[in-house]
């Protein structure tokens, strides 16, 4: 039952000092006896709830003694405090420590925070573009007057997830007239991410809290840290998060503060554990990115803009990369526009080409490691082997066969993991894919990390993977064109199982650019027999479909595989 704090009941915010605290907590008993014959609950049955001496439950009733924080806690919630209260009364608890420190030393005061108005913000970077709908979302989500709100900003290295956030708290920043702090937590950095007690100790001296009144406990820097913002209208940027557990003790208790979290983690608990929204970033629209190089670059973007789109695709659309593009061709008279377009399609390195060489922060080999430094052994193996992926996107049965894992489940596990990360976004269908710049940073780990002979069991497992999954799904949908396919073993263990001839259909729609890709490395990369496998199988399916294109570039890839074997039953295998 609430009570009423008008009234004669118990209230935790009258607390200051020990007296205080002796005061209410005897409200509190008297409340809680409320309904029984009693005026207030009894010493024997309170240190009897609380597991305490009776004798040490009196010196903490009446004053004699300040309670153990822990103590005090099992005592309120004994005495039927919600979990609301609970808050409250360990705000208080703080307060009656700060008060007697303070007494001791003579002051007899709170430690006082400095009228000034706090402004951390960083600067904004220059040429900020595109994201409007991004903005006009957090405009929107911090808009509503909720109180206490937390947004996070979430995607992958370099999508622009602190520019979006300085930009829009700048922009918001008369909203918040008390002020904005900020802090990099270092979360995925190359030194070690910031302790949640370090940030605190930080926020406490910005708003007025001399150094040597700042609390040695994590606990204690938190409590004071919400009590001083209490009452307060502030914005509290937390950029560059780790995980939940990082901000958890950052996040101020008064609901005029908002908060706005960046991370390249999901933030999962966050999300779910304090009612944050999530704003996931993704790369750029084509226009955008496009509109990011010309405010970059200025002229030669005018000048060539079919090159300025095909710039923007070649650096995935991501705005750290464009941004290192348009230097190199906005203020390095020996690059043009086109010369790095040509060689960014040549098949030249494309992070070789889009390095800076002076500044790690701008280095997109850099940031990438920074996210892939603390995966897990199994997921960044995972991450690793996606990059000899040779298609866009892949299911959960795929990556298996690529890692070698023994189910199915074991590859979804190392997904969520890099989803979670934001190393691989999740589309349709339980479809996993990555950006090409990344694609091709996994590709040179696997090739720095996995022997050869690994990086080929890993692709011939793929192969077979997709070979026999086609089959199987052939046999479904075109039941009258057996004889078309290769003699395979029973179906693969890590094969996709099709109930009906709908089902594989739809697989082999979904599929076909993968087919495509495969059919094509297999017969580059050596290994014919699956290429010229692939094309025979899918003919009908081709065939049926009209995807005379398609049958064309699939069945060349087959051809030249089986010239490469010199063997002509291959060729008569593929030209029938």
């Amino acid at each position: 039952m609430d009570f009423q704090r008008s009234g004669s009941g118990p209230d935790p915010a009258r607390i200051v000092s020990l007296d205080d605290l002796a005061r209410e907590l005897g409200l509190l008993r008297s409340r809680a006896a409320r309904g029984t014959r009693s005026a207030r609950v009894s010493l024997e049955d309170l240190a009897g709830r609380v597991s305490e001496p009776r004798s040490t439950i009196h010196a903490y009733l009446t004053g004699k003694r300040l309670a153990p924080a822990q103590v005090l806690d099992r005592m309120v919630i004994a005495l039927g405090a919600t979990s609301a209260e609970q808050h409250e009364w360990a705000e208080a608890w703080y307060r009656v420590t700060a008060y007697r420190d303070a007494a001791h030393r003579g002051t007899g005061a709170l430690p006082a925070a400095r009228p000034a108005v706090v402004r951390q913000l960083p600067l904004a970077v220059d040429d900020f573009t595109g994201r409007a709908g991004e903005l006009a979302e957090l405009s929107r989500l911090f808009g509503q007057g909720r109180p206490g709100l937390i947004a996070a900003v979430t995607g992958t290295a370099g999508v622009g997830k602190t520019a979006l956030a300085v930009h829009w708290a700048h922009a918001w920043s008369a909203t918040f007239p008390d002020g904005q702090l900020y802090v990099d937590l270092r979360g995925f950095d190359p030194e070690l991410p910031l302790p949640p007690g370090q940030a605190l100790a930080g926020f406490l001296r910005a708003i007025g809290v001399p150094g040597t009144e700042i609390p040695r406990d994590l606990a204690e820097r938190a409590a004071l840290y919400r009590s001083l913002l209490s009452g307060r209208r502030m914005l509290i940027l937390l950029d560059n998060a780790r995980d939940v557990e990082q901000i958890r003790s950052l996040l101020p208790g008064a609901p005029a503060c908002a908060v706005l979290v960046t991370s390249r983690d999901s933030l999962t608990g966050l999300i779910a554990g304090h009612g944050g929204h999530r704003l996931e970033l993704d790369v750029l629209p084509s226009g955008d990115a496009v509109g990011l190089l010309r405010a970059l670059a200025g002229a030669q973007v005018d000048a060539a803009p079919a090159e300025a789109a095909a710039l923007a695709e070649h650096c995935a659309r991501l705005p750290l990369a464009l941004r290192v593009a348009a230097e190199l061709v906005g203020h390095r008279p020996a690059t043009s526009l086109a010369e790095l377009v040509s060689a960014l399609g040549s098949g030249h390195p494309p992070l070789d080409l889009l390095e800076t060489g002076d500044d790690a922060r701008t280095s997109i080999r850099a940031v990438f490691s920074w996210s892939c430094s603390r995966l897990p052994g199994s997921a960044a193996q995972a991450f690793r082997l996606l990059g000899l992926h040779p298609g866009a996107d892949l299911q959960a049965g795929a990556l298996a066969a690529l890692t070698g894992t023994a189910t199915v489940t074991e590859a979804q596990h190392a997904l969520d993991v890099l989803t979670r990360a934001n190393l691989v976004q999740q589309g349709a269908l339980g479809r996993y894919g990555m950006h090409e710049l990344l694609r091709a940073y996994a590709g040179e780990l696997a090739v720095a990390t996995d022997t050869g002979p690994h990086r080929r069991m890993a692709l011939t497992r793929l192969f077979e993977h997709y070979l026999h999954t086609a089959t199987h799904a052939m046999d479904l949908a075109f039941p009258g064109h057996r004889q078309h396919r290769p003699d395979l073993a029973p179906l693969h263990p890590l094969a996709t199982p099709f109930p009906d001839g709908v089902a594989a259909r739809n697989w082999l729609d979904a599929e076909r650019a993968n087919l495509m890709a495969v059919t094509d490395a297999a017969g580059r990369r050596g290994w014919p027999h699956h290429a010229i496998g692939l094309a025979n199988t899918l003919a009908p399916y081709l065939g049926s479909g009209s995807y005379v294109a398609e049958a064309l570039a699939m069945h060349g890839s087959a051809l030249a595989a089986g010239v490469s074997t010199a063997r002509p039953a291959a060729l008569r295998s593929v030209s029938g």
